[in-house]
Order: structure tokens, then C-alpha cells, then sequence
């Protein structure tokens, strides 16, 4: 340790320079013969300073009683100590022992010293200097733990790429000679009295080459398209333009103007890819997403419920980009297209059966639709019947003046009597109330008999009036 091979009666430990130090501790331990036990737990103890909490270095030893001779036990306990576990004074190390009954006994503390070993930092460490960027740059070197009356110089390395003035102080300041050209990293080699110590580098490099610019085009590739690059700094030209998948669409660069043109070649997605490249020769890719042709998903709308039978609707092209139209229609047994247009077309049923029925739809650009639907039959309204209809005369005995003279009729449905939900009276001149009942109370106008009609109606409308004479 420091050449130092034995310290005794509590002396100073001086780690100098050394940062792993291997420590044997050589003890006595010695008890009154009083003590009926010498089991005990043995600990080398560390203090980082004069106030700070004891703490345990290394494995303990666990001392039996049958180590014991009479009243003295001697041994060794071996420990190691890093120079970073200690301060450059003020540490101390000692032994304690502790009884199976807990009474601890400690021996004398041994001071630790170190010397602190020189270094130094360079600042900064990395430089990353972007493209066209020629600002100066300083580099400074800070010592630290240098002894004492000790004479540093700096010799500096800072290759191709850098102007400046360069000495042996411990700053400089240079300039990049070129805005494309990457200047050569920076080296320091610094030296105590003559004496080189470990150099220090600086590493400079070119942060990612990053852009705003986009791609100008429409998203979806019916035929041919042209691309362009939306707010391209100067100084950054279009390198190579690439597709994805050639099978789907190809692309080409007019190195002229800068102008892309994309061809479909089938029915698909690509990715059109384009590399950027900026003055120092960095390059950047932008991309865009394109679907050549018509969509994937495109289908038809209008049939969701199916066709009434002797009705017709109206279809339309659903999920379309607009790069097809509809060019072939064909339809089941009973189905007919009056109309057909670019994108929507008109079916018709003439069938007045429930079944199943289909359409086939072939689009420009190779998109075939074929869809199935139900053909339903609507049952025809319900409207009352008049052959269930009867009225019969009912007594006309009301206590209303003219006294004795009201007469009652009531009209019977033999029929389903939800089909019925009001009803409708004619009793000619006669006076009478409760129109919409099924049962009216009237007055006759004159002594001749009395003609009573009446029918039967719902939402759909009404039966034929239903006629009784009353007399």
C-alpha cells in the first residue's frame, strides 16, 4: 500500500496515488477471566470523517468460544478499501468487537490519508457543428489536483479543417474553414512538469440532416401524376426518387426541374420515396403514401335493405377515389338497370316474388362488384271489408228532450277488429251525435223512415258504406 507494508500503534495509512488498497488487520483480543463467554462478532469499522456514522468494510468474523486460549484470542481479518471510499484527510479505520451479549469493545482508530491524483477536462467533449455553420468555436481545458509549484503545458492537435491561433495555453479558439467541409476532431495532450499525461479529445461531427420539405402530389395515382418537393431550402437538391413496388406504379426524376412523374401499372399502394441531399453531401429521405387506382374497398350503396318487388332504387359507387366508373352491369332474373352512369345506376324489379337477387358491377381500371340482396314482397294495405260490417237498432229510451223521439244504432265488425280503428256515419238530415263511434244517437227530422249508413276505417282508409232503414 504506498510502500508502506506495516503501520502499528494506530499510525497514519497514506494511500497515496493508489486506488485499490488490499488491508490485513493483525489483532489481539484479551477478556477478564470474569467473562463467562468470548463469542463475539469481529467488524472492521470506517469513518468517512469525524461526524459520520461508522460503516461496516468487508465480511465479518464470528469468533467462538473454543477459539479462545484462557483469556486471549489472536488472528487476522483481511479487508479491501478503494481510494474513492475515503477523503484526502479526515477518514479513519478501526476494529470493534461485539459480545454475544452486545457490549462492544473498539480498538484505536488509524487515520487515512490520500493524494489526490491530477486530471483533466476538456471542454466540450463533442461538437456537433451543423452543415454551412462556420461560427468560431473555444475549447478549454480545466485541471484539477495539479501539486503544488507544477509547471502544465497544452499541446494541441486540431489537424485539417480549423483556423486559428494555437499555443500551449489551456484554451484555444478556431474556425471552420469550409461551411461543407467537416473539420478534423480536436486533441489536447496535457503535461505536469515535462510529463504527458492522458490526451483528451473532442469529437466533432454533423448533427442529421432534417428538412421541412414535403411532397407535393395527389395521394391517389388514377393514371400518371406529377410530384414536387413543397419548401426545398436552398442548397438541397432531389438526389433519387424510388416506388416501392414497381409492380403497382414506377416513378421517374427530371433532374431539369425537379418535377416526379408516377405511372400506375395496376391497382395497389406504394410508397414514393424521395432522397434530399444538402450542400455537405447529407442526405434525407421524404416519403408518401399513394394508391394507384381505384380503392381496395370500393363497393356499392343503395342496396343495404334489398329491392321491394316492382320498385326500383338508386345504387352509387361507395369508397371510390374517382379513378374508375362503372362500364358493365348484369343482374339476376327479374332485375333490370334502366340507367347507368358513370358512378350510380338505376335498378329496377319486376318480379312480384320474394327471393334473392344479384348484381354484378364492373368498374374501368379492372374492379369488379358483385353483391347479393333479398327481393321483398310489401303486403298490400288493410282496409276494412264491408261484408263484416252490421247495425242494428238499439233502445231508444234517452232522457233528453225531446223525450222518447232519439233513436240508437250500433255497427258490428265481424272481421279482425284491430283492422277497424274509427268509424264514419251518414244519416242524411238527421240530427246525431258521436260521429266516429261505433254507436250514434239521433233525431229524426221528419216522421219518414230513416236511411243509416255507415263504414269502417283505419289509417289505409275505408270500407263501402254499409246502409240500414231505421223507422
Amino acid at each position: 500500500m504506498n510502500s508502506q507494508t506495516t503501520v502499528s500503534n494506530c499510525n497514519t495509512l497514506d494511500f497515496g496515488t493508489v486506488q485499490n488498497n488490499n488491508l490485513v488487520f493483525y489483532y489481539k483480543l484479551s477478556r477478564p477471566s470474569s467473562l463467562p463467554s468470548g463469542t463475539g462478532t469481529l467488524r472492521v469499522m470506517l469513518k468517512l470523517n469525524s461526524s459520520a456514522t461508522p460503516q461496516v468494510i468487508g465480511s465479518t468474523q464470528n469468533i467462538l468460544d473454543s477459539f479462545w486460549t484462557n483469556t486471549l484470542y489472536e488472528s487476522t481479518i483481511p479487508c479491501n478499501l478503494s481510494a474513492s471510499q475515503v477523503q484526502q484527510s479526515g477518514s479513519s479505520i478501526y476494529l470493534e468487537f461485539e459480545t454475544s451479549s452486545n457490549i462492544k469493545t473498539s480498538s484505536c482508530s488509524y487515520p487515512i490519508i490520500k493524494t489526490l491524483t491530477p486530471s483533466f477536462t476538456l471542454s466540450p467533449t463533442s461538437l456537433s457543428l451543423p452543415c454551412g455553420n462556420t461560427s468560431p468555436r473555444t475549447f478549454t481545458v480545466t485541471p484539477a489536483n495539479i501539486p503544488s509549484g507544477a509547471t502544465v503545458t497544452y499541446q494541441w492537435s486540431i489537424g485539417n479543417g480549423w483556423s486559428g491561433n494555437v499555443g500551449n495555453g489551456n484554451s484555444i479558439t478556431l474556425t471552420p474553414t469550409s461551411a461543407t467541409a467537416l473539420p478534423s476532431s480536436v486533441t489536447v495532450t496535457p503535461s505536469i512538469n515535462g510529463v504527458a499525461q492522458s490526451s483528451k479529445t473532442c469529437t466533432v461531427s454533423r448533427p442529421t440532416f432534417t428538412t421541412t420539405a414535403t411532397i407535393n402530389g395527389s395521394s391517389t395515382l388514377c393514371a400518371t401524376g406529377i410530384y414536387t418537393m413543397n419548401n426545398l431550402p436552398n442548397g438541397v437538391t432531389v438526389q433519387s426518387v424510388s416506388s416501392s413496388n414497381t409492380n403497382v406504379a414506377t416513378v421517374s426524376l427530371n433532374s431539369s426541374n425537379g418535377q416526379i412523374t408516377a405511372t400506375k401499372v395496376s391497382n395497389g399502394t406504394f410508397t414514393l420515396s424521395v432522397v434530399l441531399q444538402n450542400t455537405c453531401s447529407q442526405p434525407t429521405t421524404k416519403t408518401k403514401t399513394i394508391q394507384a387506382g381505384e380503392n381496395a374497398n370500393v363497393g356499392i350503396t343503395g342496396l343495404e335493405n334489398g329491392i321491394n318487388a316492382g320498385s326500383s332504387v338508386s345504387i352509387s359507387l361507395s369508397n371510390s377515389n374517382g379513378c374508375s366508373t362503372i362500364y358493365f352491369t348484369s343482374a339476376s332474373s327479374g332485375l333490370n338497370f334502366d340507367y347507368v352512369g358513370p358512378d350510380y345506376a338505376v335498378l329496377s324489379s319486376t318480379s312480384s316474388n320474394s327471393g334473392t337477387g344479384w348484381v354484378y358491377i364492373s368498374l374501368t381500371g379492372g374492379t369488379s362488384i358483385y353483391k347479393e340482396f333479398p327481393i321483398n314482397v310489401i303486403p298490400p294495405p288493410v282496409i276494412p271489408n264491408s261484408n263484416y260490417i252490421s247495425v242494428a237498432r238499439i233502445e231508444n229510451n234517452y232522457n233528453v228532450y225531446p223525450y222518447n223521439q232519439w233513436k240508437m244504432v250500433k255497427a258490428y265488425y265481424y272481421g279482425n277488429s284491430s283492422d277497424v280503428t274509427y268509424w264514419e256515419w251518414n244519416i242524411g238530415t238527421s240530427y246525431y251525435a258521436k260521429p266516429n263511434d261505433s254507436s250514434v244517437i239521433f233525431l229524426f227530422q221528419s216522421s219518414s223512415n230513416v236511411t243509416v249508413n255507415v263504414r269502417a276505417c283505419n289509417n289505409n282508409g275505408c270500407s263501402p258504406y254499409v246502409s240500414t232503414v231505421i223507422n
